[in-house]
């Protein structure tokens, strides 16, 4: 991708292909021995959406935002995306998930890998698209927390092995009806706890640290 006078430049025409090369990539990326490691995996593998985060361009950002089928079939699609990861996701495997593992991490021939995981970055771009249709204009109590999600998205990984060893997901009542409600609402509310201000103002120093001195010419 060729990037030559600054961001407004992203997106023209002739880099449009970017984000199928991304696609040939991180489904060719199956084929290798993929660990979680350095999160080379991951990298790999959700490298399409990091590509069209970038390439993608404003007018498709607004038409997602504005037209009114979207609109009108995010609700549904949402609702039936929910469903599908309380009954699905379970018989699926959380490997495959995580979008860490290659065909023979996953135990799988890569044929069955490449089209399962198409079909789930498919699944993945269709329910993003139906959140951007549901986003409201302008600012609100939640931006300043979407602005620190990174926060929740590094801290909780900390939270949830204290859980493990805590022995949580081991009891039985995590895995009835109620106890995975619980635990969706549990989640919701340390996501909302790790984006708030206080904890973003402690954390910022670490995530985002002050490199000038790294750059400062001798």
């Amino acid at each position: 991708m060729r990037v030559a006078g600054g961001y407004e430049d992203l997106g023209r025409a002739e880099d449009r292909t970017d984000p199928a090369t991304a696609t040939a990539i991180s489904l060719a990326a199956g084929a290798l021995p993929l660990t979680p490691e350095l999160s080379v995996g991951r990298t790999l593998e959700f490298l399409p959406f990091f590509v069209a985060g970038l390439t993608l361009r404003p007018e498709a950002i607004s038409w997602l935002r504005e037209s009114r089928v979207l609109k009108a079939v995010a609700l549904p699609l949402l609702a039936v995306g929910a469903f599908a990861a309380y009954v699905v996701a379970p018989s699926l495997g959380l490997g495959w998930l995580y979008r860490s593992g290659g065909a023979s991490g996953l135990h799988a021939s890569y044929l069955h890998w490449a089209a399962q995981s198409l079909a789930i970055n498919v699944t993945g771009a269709v329910l993003g698209a139906a959140f951007l249709a549901l986003v409201p204009r302008g600012r609100s109590w939640v931006s300043g927390l979407g602005v620190a999600s990174m926060c929740a998205f590094l801290l909780h990984p900390f939270l949830q092995r204290w859980l493990i060893q805590q022995g949580v997901y081991g009891t039985g009542f995590v895995h009835t009806a109620l106890g995975q409600l619980a635990l969706t609402a549990g989640a919701a509310l340390a996501a909302l706890l790790l984006c708030s201000p206080p904890i973003a103002k402690i954390a910022k120093p670490f995530m985002e640290p002050r490199m000038a001195w790294f750059f400062r010419q001798g």
